[in-house]
């Protein structure tokens, strides 16, 4: 008869469990044994609950965060949702957590973090590439800076036409310069004989006289000046030759970033 010291020791075939801690169980064994054994065989199974019960524990400790694809959390776990909770009946929770997450009322309750609607993230831990995060801190979205850059096809060398406004049907007006007051003279005539002075005749004549005219005085001109007609005028301009344009873009997207995602239940082990 192999002892069965331990829940381990016991076999599947009820035939072979004859003892329990060396108590014999077996057909025909004094009543006293069955008592002895029923005792022994309780402090096993406790023993054996114990074990079990740190196994679990060491391998989902409280505090452990889960998420879960039903709306309610499973026996041992709390939602993520911020609520504040007794530091005695999670006293086990408390001593993981303590007020990292919120000091509750300050002196009976604490606070669960409040995962709803959050991405989780690992902490950096003096990494770098989340540099300067406290521990269970949070952190708003933000988009990376970056620039965009755009242009337009080049439109090539090129002229332009246009026209000037018509100057209308119109005259120009002048004035000639006055000519001033003058007079004009005219060769001498004989009054006397028609012989020529100095001549054969003796008969000589009494002297010359000079006519004159009269002064046209002071005067001006006017002159009339032939109007240029209605009119354009067409300017050459230069052309603008090969060029890019400024483009401005328009911002697109929603109110965060994000990656595809599914949403479910974010619990904490207590």
């Amino acid at each position: 008869m192999a002892d069965k010291n331990s829940v381990a020791d016991w076999d599947t075939n009820a035939n072979n469990n004859d003892n329990i801690s060396s108590v014999n169980i077996a057909e025909g064994c004094a009543p006293s044994g069955i008592n002895n054994a029923i005792r022994a065989m309780m402090a096993q199974i406790k023993t054996k609950f114990n074990a079990v019960d740190a196994a679990i524990l060491s391998a989902c400790p409280p505090g452990t965060r889960g998420g879960f694809a039903m709306s309610t959390p499973p026996d041992g776990w709390l939602k993520r949702n911020g609520a504040a909770i007794s530091r005695t009946a999670y006293a086990a929770l408390f001593a993981a957590i303590g007020t990292t997450y919120g000091a509750g009322n300050g002196t009976t309750t604490f606070n669960v973090p409040d995962d709803r609607g959050e991405f989780d993230r690992a902490w950096d831990d003096g990494r770098g590439v989340d540099a300067g995060r406290a521990f269970g801190s949070l952190r708003a979205s933000e988009l990376g800076s970056h620039t965009h850059t755009g242009s337009a096809d080049s439109a090539g060398a090129h002229g332009h036409t246009g026209s000037a406004n018509a100057a209308g049907w119109h005259g120009h007006s002048g004035i000639a310069n006055a000519a001033g007051a003058h007079s004009h003279t005219v060769s001498g005539v004989w009054t006397g004989s028609t012989t020529r002075p100095n001549g054969a005749n003796s008969s000589v004549p009494s002297g010359i006289s000079t006519v004159g005219t009269s002064t046209d005085g002071n005067h001006s001109h006017s002159l009339s000046i032939d109007g240029n007609g209605e009119h354009t005028h067409t300017p050459a301009i230069n052309a603008a030759g090969a060029h890019t344009h400024t483009l401005s873009i328009v911002a697109a997207g929603g109110a965060e970033n994000r990656l595809r995602n599914r949403a479910f239940l974010a619990c904490i082990k207590y």
